[in-house]
């Protein structure tokens, strides 16, 4: 309140900031960025903009707490409009988060209960927040994202069991498991189905939740079989590329997620494991 006010006396780049922010939020810009949430992306347009709808505004000085490691709290999401926030477990510094950036989603969703990590304003940040119960109101309005992230409870602990048991994922902290799970694509696909031979996902990481597949080669011959949570082209995570062009061609009905180096880009700074 006051506070805020006094010191956005004193910051006056940091209140044309604020003040672009508001006046981006009434044409929409706000939408826009939400509708980039990984999670969010294939909902209806009137549901992200009822969500934007329930979202508060806030600003947090410099050193203030936004989130509090292991506290039980009011399941909020996070969008940083301006500023920068700091993020931290007990005294280990992990990552610093900058405009655009999301946090909250799994409080938010109701996969985990408490918070994982501490997060703190850098400086003067602006931030859009929208409380679990708020979320939840909205989506009872609409019945097939209803139905979407009911079945994203229903699955997330087989998911995050399976992805376990795969050698790069296994010593891997719960909450890496369910970024990827949440922000990588996730598909269904029939016996002989060569979409993963796309240009779009071939230098894609590949993890086979389940079904069988063979490693193809460019011309088509099989290399090696996969099954049950095994993972094919981990290496495109690190950057390399996928030299010899091989793909994975599924056997049985399958379900893949496709793991980019994008997102692995996006999910690793938190871990410094």
């Amino acid at each position: 309140g006051a506070q805020v006010v006094r010191a956005l006396g004193r910051h006056p780049a940091e209140r044309a900031t604020i003040r672009q922010a508001l006046t981006a939020s009434s044409r929409g810009t706000v939408a826009c960025s939400v509708a980039r949430i990984r999670f969010l992306g294939d909902c209806d347009v009137a549901f992200v903009e009822s969500l934007c709808a329930a979202m508060q505004v806030r600003w947090y000085l410099p050193g203030q707490s936004i989130v509090t490691m292991g506290a039980l709290d009011d399941g909020r999401l996070f969008v940083l409009l301006s500023g920068r926030v700091a993020v931290e477990r007990g005294e280990e510094h992990i990552a610093n988060l900058a405009r655009g950036a999301t946090f909250g989603e799994f409080t938010m969703l109701g996969l985990v209960d408490l918070r994982t990590v501490s997060i703190r304003a850098m400086g003067i940040c602006t931030l859009l927040e929208l409380p679990r119960a708020a979320f939840l109101q909205v989506l009872g309005r609409f019945p097939r994202e209803k139905a979407y992230f009911d079945q994203v409870h229903q699955e997330h602990d087989a998911l995050v069991a399976a992805m376990s048991r795969i050698a790069l994922l296994r010593k891997a902290p719960r909450r890496f498991v369910l970024l990827l799970l949440l922000l990588s694509q996730r598909l269904e696909l029939p016996c002989g189905d060569r979409s993963l031979s796309d240009p779009s996902t071939i230098e894609s990481a590949v993890v086979l939740l389940k079904g069988k597949a063979d490693v193809m080669s460019a011309d088509h011959t099989p290399l090696r079989k996969l099954s049950d949570c095994e993972c094919f082209n981990e290496a495109a995570l690190l950057g390399t590329p996928n030299y010899d062009r091989n793909y994975l061609l599924p056997r049985t009905a399958c379900t893949v997620l496709v793991v980019t180096e994008v997102v692995w880009r996006r999910v690793t700074p938190e871990f410094s494991e």
